[in-house]
């Protein structure tokens, strides 16, 4: 009789540790997709300020240009004011 209620208890505690590891196992897949959802946000963020990069390189290329073209313009005033200089 008490080697029966010595496997009981033992199956009781085995039983109770299963359900521990079982919720502990949930716990955890939880944790793993609160860590995913956090790396698809950085994922995005770092999409977004890569174009944002994108776009203001694109935005510094084209000032560029316009300052040169503006020099350009500049010289040449220059030079249409020296011929009619006095």
């Amino acid at each position: 009789m008490k080697l029966a209620q010595g496997a009981v208890t033992h199956v009781s505690d085995i039983s109770g540790m299963a359900e521990e590891l079982e919720e502990d196992s949930a716990s955890t897949e939880d944790a793993v997709h609160s860590i995913a959802a956090v790396v698809e946000e950085n994922a995005a963020s770092a999409q977004q300020v890569s174009a944002s990069a994108e776009e203001q390189t694109a935005a510094v290329e084209e000032l560029s240009a316009s300052a040169d073209k503006l020099e350009q313009i500049a010289v040449e005033l220059q030079e249409s004011v020296r011929e009619f200089k006095i």
